[in-house]
């Protein structure tokens, strides 16, 4: 598909689903904040439900139309929503505050502010019009990238290992697409799949060191 059909769809997707985009905001920001006040319950609901949307909305009903990867990764996002519930109802994260200072929480706490915030506002400023703009919670690209950083905040060990991977391959994924579009925010994408790669083989290993002590 061409650049114009890509950025179509998204244009057509922020003019139906408009003012959707400040609810979903909303959300994001309220999830974290949940997340750091002890109520990881609620913001798994929260997270799982976001996953299951852009990958329903967004993914099945529109991306799949131009590619079957819109498809395959629909489904991924939503069974990514389910675990996500699974994990928080089975008490496997933990608050940010525990992280707070160290590298993986920068890290990740600056995936946040990308994804929601700054993400957006690139997309908008490139293509000179805001139903361009692609949004956390609306589009999958945003989404995994601030996601991927709550993740570094709130995973331990294993279950962050489970979650990042669906994330990692969408924006590595996505990344090559928009290379072939010949978008310069493909490299954010690609930035955030080996953040999130190397946290992913430091923690794996640390619960490989923890197991066989």
């Amino acid at each position: 598909f061409t650049p114009d059909v890509y950025t179509r769809l998204i244009e057509r997707t922020n003019e139906n689903l408009w003012p959707l985009h400040l609810l979903v905001l909303a959300a994001g920001v309220g999830t974290l904040l949940l997340f750091y006040f002890g109520r990881p319950r609620v913001a798994s609901l929260a997270l799982a439900l976001i996953w299951i949307w852009v990958g329903f909305a967004y993914l099945i009903r529109g991306y799949a139309e131009l590619t079957p990867v819109g498809l395959w990764f629909g489904w991924g996002f939503c069974l990514q929503g389910m675990l996500v519930l699974g994990l928080g109802v089975a008490g496997c994260f933990q608050s940010p505050a525990r992280q707070a200072g160290k590298l993986s929480w920068w890290t990740g706490l600056f995936m946040v502010d990308y994804g929601l915030f700054i993400h957006p506002v690139l997309t908008w400023i490139l293509a000179g019009t805001w139903t361009r703009a692609e949004v956390f919670g609306i589009h999958p690209d945003p989404t995994a990238m601030a996601i991927l950083g709550i993740l570094l905040m709130i995973a331990k060990g294993w279950s962050f290992c489970l979650l990042a991977a669906i994330p990692i391959l969408w924006c590595i994924t996505s990344g090559l697409t928009l290379i072939g579009l010949e978008s310069a925010l493909a490299w954010s994408l690609f930035a955030a799949a080996v953040l999130a790669l190397f946290a992913m083989v430091l923690r794996c290993a640390s619960g490989w060191t923890r197991a066989a002590d």
